[in-house]
């Protein structure tokens, strides 16, 4: 294994505190479930439309304003992108590598040929490997270089990180009775938590507001505080379809193939934020991501449209970020920008 400058990286601010709603998602392969991240690992995204119709897609096409992204790598293989800052980082082959938002300052800050994940935070990076398959070892890099791992019997193949706070990484794993989270401490070596187990398939997961939110079975939005007392409780449901759900400071939201429904924190009355056939282009919605406010979409429409990223604004103003891409791959967001990583041609980041 090699690390490489990792400590410079660090101490010299070039990671900075990561909200959750930074974190994005994942796409966990044979899961269905919807949101960004890893399916091969890192694989081809999972069908976001939620098998709707491609009918009123058919007729779409990219608006003629859509601003050109810049490439920041040309890695083929690159996936698990995470944006942190004025940075942002993906995984290619065994390494991660950290890149300027202007495809300027490349770095390969870790490798290790036992590389299976990585997610890259604030404060730290944690890394999947599996020396001893198909078993997961969680690796955790601090901002002084610092190393410690925790070997596992969880199967690396199915086990992913998905956000962070301030002490801990958060992981979702499958087992033969359900989806299970846990906590991972950045400081010690042996604080790894049950948080979760969920006897259901869990899609969505995030951190946002101090409390773990997460779709069970594509429908049922659940929520749990993090302030280690009560269990998991619905905070509501959906009558049909899948839910893609993303948590901003005020809002939870979810994206069904046909429309984006806004509520508030306690699960409100939905109002539609925006409705598919209104959008700038007509097609299905699919997988979502949450930085800041509002919620950016992927979408796979038909054409000339093929992949498709919208950011749309908690007033419900809708920009076309990326259109007519080959793939899109992972996808993560910040405030003001939106980078993904495209199979077979490298990292891409456009204004959002």
């Amino acid at each position: 294994m090699r690390l490489a400058s990792l400590f410079v990286l660090l101490a010299a601010g070039s990671l900075v505190a990561c909200s959750a709603d930074e974190a994005g998602g994942i796409v966990r392969k044979g899961h269905g479930a919807a949101a960004d991240g890893d399916a091969k690992a890192g694989g081809s995204e999972a069908d976001p439309s939620g098998g709707a119709s491609g009918g009123a897609a058919s007729a779409a096409v990219c608006p003629s304003d859509v601003t050109a992204p810049v490439q920041i790598a040309t890695d083929a293989d690159a996936t698990n992108v995470r944006v942190v800052g004025d940075a942002v980082y993906f995984q290619t082959s065994t390494k991660v590598v950290r890149v300027g938002k202007d495809g300027t300052g490349r770095k390969e800050i870790y490798e290790s040929a036992d590389l299976v994940r990585a997610f890259a935070d604030g404060g730290a990076l944690l890394t999947i490997e599996s020396p001893d398959p198909p078993n997961a070892s969680l690796k955790v890099t601090g901002a002084t270089g610092n190393t410690f791992e925790i070997g596992t019997d969880l199967n690396a193949a199915s086990t992913y990180a998905f956000a962070a706070d301030a002490n801990g990484f958060y992981v979702l794993t499958d087992s033969a009775e359900g989806d299970v989270i846990y906590r991972l401490d950045k400081r010690n070596p042996q604080g790894l938590e049950t948080i979760a187990e969920i006897a259901g398939v869990v899609s969505s997961p995030q951190i946002a507001g101090g409390a773990l939110w997460y779709v069970v079975d594509q429908t049922h939005v659940m929520k749990l505080a993090l302030d280690g007392g009560g269990a998991p409780a619905e905070v509501f449901a959906i009558g049909g379809g899948t839910c893609n759900l993303a948590i901003d400071p005020g809002h939870a939201y979810c994206a069904t193939s046909s429309a984006i429904e806004a509520r508030d924190l306690v699960g409100g009355t939905s109002t539609t934020l925006l409705d598919s056939q209104k959008s700038k282009v007509r097609a299905p919605f699919g997988s979502a991501i949450s930085a800041s406010s509002g919620i950016v979409v992927l979408s796979k429409g038909e054409g000339t449209v093929k992949n498709l990223l919208r950011s749309v604004s908690a007033a419900g103003a809708e920009r076309i970020v990326a259109c007519g891409r080959d793939t899109i791959d992972t996808s993560a967001a910040d405030a003001t920008s939106v980078a993904w990583s495209e199979a077979g041609k490298g990292v891409f980041l456009a204004p959002r």
